[in-house]
């Protein structure tokens, strides 16, 4: 403030002194610096040789043109290249100077590196317990591959300039928010990477360790049993699958991969709804729209403009750099869920393009909306992605996401606003917040994006797994927050979840009182001609109950009986021996 004051906003002093006063201290200053500074065009104004300043490129006042001087006091900034604001804004909100040491970190060993590129082609990936080296060098191993393409040689860099890129995006996120943090990115930019992989745009780095999801129908007489439903294209599929990969070229795959990465750099911990709320500096600067991802997008490219990858935002010189700029905001746009409907009508829309053939590929316009709306459908799954992800994983992410909301909620009844049961901590259970996301936010995007891009399809079969676990389990959720801060260590017995919930399944009607009941499971082949596994499921079982009834009232049945019988599949764990249990329930006749 005292800096601000010997600057030039002396006059700020006859104001009342407010906090919301004190931070605009600084436009006073650049008003009264460029107001001082008009004699001269050629001036370099530095009010803060680490924050604020204003470098013009004027030239000469009969190059301008005539018309210039109408405009010269409301359009400055044409003949001056400034970074002030976003600098400001940028260091107004991003975290503090982490104390972690890159030279630390630049190192790591190659076996670590093939561990890296493996964990990379697996949908079972969970960066929350991986070291933030290994996430730095993640970063870099899925960038450095997508460079690797002869179009984008112009933008590679060294290993030590691609390092220092990655770490400072580590550096820009809130790294002690629950869930919006640096591990999220890295979550983000590896569904994004996963997906293009299983679209055939990107190659796995671990062919061995990578599922395709998708099965031609020439490679059918060769298929083998590997434990997870695969999908083969029906014609109209395949021409989908060709056209995406024929669409996205590789500036936009980069771009699509750098947006993930920095799609929530400087998130603060809290949602739209709360900045908008309590009123702050960022929400009244965006008017209220898509508040956070506004401030992302101009962070992010604050990142890139002091980068090894600075030569991207300089737009006016290559119209493909252009494009780049216009595809990384539209992504980070377009994961404002408040703008989720938008964008799943938008996808759905398209599919009926695609479906009724209106669409001219031969119209570069055309073909540009189309890549946007691929890269913004797949950047939104990638986003969300986590509830997609096998169910152990999946309930992590929940528990962690969960416990951010729980803290805003904390935080708004401190400062007297509204809480929403989401937010409310203990309110709403986890099975309940995650039934709800997913059945009326999440399964609807992927549903339409699976019309759109064939290979996401897999998605479907593991939210649809993972819905049905919800519901099994609901019960047995004490609460979405929790009543001390969570830990990591209070999810080491996620690998027991599938177990809980086959004890929850043996809960009998509590209208049955004191009666014993025997339950025994009889498994009936799958080569009944009489029970068919449903499409794409190659590995669920039906089973029958038989039960037995004994009161204290009434004498034992000599025999078993049949009571009541209201069975479900047994699904095989898509990833291991572990079998969630049969959902059967008995009642007394």
């Amino acid at each position: 403030m005292l800096e601000c004051l010997c600057h030039g906003a002396a006059d700020y002093i006859v104001k009342p002194l407010k906090a919301q006063v004190i931070k605009t201290l600084f436009l006073n200053v650049y008003r009264y610096r460029i107001n001082n500074s008009n004699s001269n065009s050629n001036t370099r104004i530095d009010i803060n040789s680490s924050s604020l300043y204003v470098t013009s490129s004027s030239p000469p006042q009969e190059e301008k043109g005539k018309v210039w001087p109408f405009f010269e006091d409301r359009l400055k900034s044409v003949f001056m290249k400034e970074n002030w604001l976003q600098k400001t804004v940028f260091d107004y909100y991003a975290p503090p100077k982490s104390s972690s040491r890159r030279s630390s970190m630049a190192s790591i060993k190659s076996d670590k590196i093939r561990s890296l590129q493996t964990s990379i082609c697996s949908w079972d990936f969970l960066p929350l317990d991986m070291e933030v080296k290994e996430l730095v060098h993640f970063v870099c191993l899925i960038l450095n591959q997508a460079l690797e393409h002869p179009d984008l040689a112009e933008f590679r860099v060294s290993d030590d300039e691609m390092f220092n890129f990655a770490f400072d995006i580590y550096n820009s996120y809130h790294n002690n928010n629950p869930y919006h943090n640096f591990r999220h990115a890295v979550d983000v930019l590896q569904s994004t990477y996963y997906f293009l992989c299983q679209m055939g745009i990107l190659e796995p780095m671990d062919r061995s360790t990578f599922t395709p999801f998708l099965k031609s129908q020439e490679s059918e007489c060769e298929r083998v049993d590997v434990g997870y439903s695969q999908t083969t294209l029906t014609e109209e599929q395949a021409s989908y699958h060709k056209r995406c990969k024929e669409l996205l070229r590789p500036i936009d795959i980069l771009a699509l991969l750098m947006a993930s990465i920095g799609h929530d750099v400087g998130h603060p911990g809290v949602t739209n709804m709360f900045m908008i709320q309590s009123e702050t500096p960022l929400a009244v600067l965006y008017n209220d729209r898509s508040v956070l991802e506004s401030y992302h997008s101009m962070a992010f490219f604050h990142l890139l403009r002091k980068s090894c990858f600075s030569k991207l935002t300089y737009v006016e010189h290559n119209p493909d750099w252009k494009w780049f700029r216009k595809m990384v905001v539209h992504c980070i746009l377009a994961t404002d869920m408040g703008m989720h409907d938008d964008y799943v009508q938008r996808i759905e829309k398209q599919a009926d393009h695609w479906h009724n053939h209106d669409i001219d590929l031969n119209n570069e316009s055309e073909k540009d909306q189309e890549r946007l709306t691929i890269c913004g459908a797949l950047i939104k799954c990638a986003d969300i992605g986590n509830c997609t992800r096998p169910f152990s994983v999946a309930k992590r992410w929940a528990r962690i996401l969960a416990e951010e909301f729980a803290r805003q909620g904390d935080l708004e009844k401190e400062l007297g606003l509204n809480v929403l049961p989401i937010n409310d901590r203990g309110k709403v259970s986890l099975g309940e917040f995650q039934l709800t996301f997913e059945k009326a936010i999440a399964l609807k995007l992927y549903k339409a994006v699976a019309k759109v891009i064939p290979g996401m399809s897999f998605c479907l079969d593991f939210i649809n797994e993972n819905i049905e676990i919800w519901e099994n389990n609901q019960l047995s959720d004490s609460g979405l927050g929790r009543s001390e801060p969570s830990t990591d260590d209070d999810d080491d017995d996620d690998d027991d979840d599938l177990r809980e919930i086959s004890e929850e399944h043996n809960v009998i009607d509590n209208a049955v009182s004191k009666t014993d009941i025997n339950i025994t499971p009889y498994d009936i082949s799958l080569s009944s001609p009489t029970l068919l596994s449903p499409p794409g499921k190659p590995h669920h079982k039906d089973y029958f109950t038989v039960a037995s009834a004994s009161t204290s009232s009434l004498s034992p049945s000599p025999s078993p009986q049949i009571l009541d019988i209201n069975s479900s599949q047994l699904t095989h764990h898509r990833r291991g021996s572990r079998e969630t249990s049969a959902s059967c329930h008995c009642s007394i006749q």
